[in-house]
């Protein structure tokens, strides 16, 4: 009994240490658990503040939570490795550089669907930007072809009026020559026709003359007409009178002989004269004359008086035909009149004209002097014209060049440089495949970039073609067009569409 009531005591008493043990153990592990959980509080605090790198220390220390530390710290890896990713892969975007992408290797869960939907964001990004480049460079291209189209419209234009100008300031140049010289024809024509007026004054002071002239032979023919029949009807008389006279027929005779041969020499001079006075005075004399010695040779009247009769009739018959021909004379003078008349009239209208035309080539003078003049101050202004041209031609070189420069800056853009993508050197060139026209050839990759790349190739590729190459390792093609091809060195642009295509290949490259 007391045995038993001894082992149940010592029972109890082993009972109470191994309860000892146990309160010690439970403190023990109470300990690290509040040691873990503060710990965890620290660290989930630190992580909530943005401390990424807060992890909990010996964390294979605390016996069965250390798998919960564990998966605590794992999970902190895992939004660490997200942020990080994810800030690097948007850091590169907002570089332009697209082929960095999300690493999605670890990535679990709702990270995973993350770390997808950031590389989807990001290739969308990518296919926007290379659209915005290509834009932007569109738009650069097409202001740098309207600006050269401007500037060269305007530099051909400021050529051709400099041209024009120039051949503008030849011309004036002759014009003014020849102005000149015909102001000097001018002149002398001036000269010719007033010296011609002189004349033609000179010749109607002639002609007025002429006609006075022919009005006073006129007057004298007339007077000789009327002294011609006077002496008709004295022969007449005389006629009559030597009837009469029958005792000197005989003397009449011989003298109405000699008077005959006078009557025809007076006859004879009045024809060469023309002046009806002059030569028939003479004759005139004579006949009185021998009417005096008539007289005297009484005595022989008798047998002169028929040839005095027959003497008679012919001297009458000569001076009808004096009168005739004093008539005609008049006759004569009234034309010679009238036509020196009509010659005054004509003579006066001519000096009339010459003097007009005098008139006129003073003032044709005069004006093609001033066009001379204006010809010459047009040349100034025509080689002012030809200097401006020059300078603005001067100018618009300058302005190209200017243009030049900032289409050159403005390539320096990343906005408008479609070559902005980096491009990445490949040391040495890796091999590739180039298949174009049904043919497939080999090359090696220079240089490559998101947009393009620069093979190496012994072929020719006509620029604007479309081409397939095949990186080494590759199954897929990605497609291009070439762009340049010199000196074996094929410069290529990819197309957009391949952007998973090109970050792959570019990351691999880089």
């Amino acid at each position: 009994m007391l045995a038993n009531l001894m082992n149940r005591q010592k029972n109890k008493v082993e009972n109470i240490s191994n309860f000892d043990d146990e309160l010690t153990q439970i403190r023990e592990e109470n300990e690290l658990y509040k040691s873990a959980f503060s710990q965890i509080e620290d660290v989930s605090s630190r992580v909530a503040k943005g401390d990424l790198s807060a992890r909990v220390i010996y964390w294979d220390e605390f016996g069965a939570l250390s798998h919960v530390l564990a998966e605590v710290n794992r999970a902190y890896d895992m939004a660490d490795a997200f942020i990080r990713e994810s800030g690097a892969t948007l850091q590169h975007a907002a570089e332009g550089k697209f082929y960095r992408i999300f690493i999605e290797r670890g990535m679990l869960g709702d990270f995973k669907r993350g770390a997808t939907l950031t590389n989807t964001a990001q290739a969308h990004m990518a296919e926007m930007e290379t659209e915005r480049k290509q834009e932007m460079s569109a738009l650069a291209d097409n202001l740098e072809r309207e600006v050269k189209a401007a500037v060269d419209i305007v530099e051909k234009s400021s050529l051709s009026m400099g041209a024009k100008s120039e051949d503008m300031f030849n011309n004036l140049e002759e014009v003014t020559a020849q102005a000149r010289e015909v102001v000097e024809l001018s002149n002398n024509a001036t000269s010719n026709v007033e010296s011609c007026a002189a004349a033609v004054e000179e010749m109607s002071v002639s002609a007025q003359e002429i006609h006075r002239q022919v009005a006073t032979s006129r007057t004298a023919t007339v007077r000789a007409e009327e002294e011609a029949q006077r002496t008709k009807e004295i022969v007449q008389g005389l006629s009559a009178a030597s009837e009469e006279i029958g005792d000197i027929a005989n003397m009449i005779k011989d003298i109405a002989s000699r008077t005959n041969l006078l009557a025809l020499n007076a006859t004879i001079e009045a024809a060469r004269a023309g002046e009806a006075g002059k030569g028939f005075a003479v004759v005139a004399s004579e006949v009185k004359n021998l009417a005096n010695q008539t007289a005297e040779a009484t005595d022989r009247v008798d047998t002169q008086i028929t040839r005095i009769q027959h003497i008679a009739a012919e001297t009458t018959e000569a001076v009808d035909k004096i009168g005739d021909v004093i008539r005609e004379s008049g006759e004569i003078s009234v034309s010679v009149a009238s036509a020196a008349e009509e010659q005054l009239s004509a003579t006066q209208e001519i000096s009339h004209n010459v003097q007009e035309a005098a008139n006129s080539t003073r003032t044709s003078s005069t004006n093609v002097s001033d066009v001379a003049t204006k010809a010459d101050q047009s040349s100034g202004t025509a080689r002012e014209v030809a200097d401006e041209a020059d300078s603005v031609s001067k100018a618009i070189n300058f302005l190209s060049g200017k243009v030049n420069e900032i289409m050159s800056d403005l390539r320096g853009y990343e906005a408008f440089n479609r070559r902005k993508n980096e491009r990445y050197d490949v040391m040495p060139p890796s091999r590739c495949k180039v298949q174009y026209d049904g043919q497939m050839k080999t090359g090696g990759v220079a240089n490559i970039s998101r947009s393009g790349a620069a093979l190496q190739v012994d072929f020719d590729i006509p620029e604007g073609q479309t081409l397939n190459f095949v990186p080494d390792g590759w199954l897929s093609e990605i497609s291009a067009v070439v762009r340049g091809n010199e000196n074996g060195l094929l410069r290529i642009e990819f197309d957009s569409g391949q952007n998973d295509l090109l970050m792959k290949l570019v990351k691999e490259a880089a």
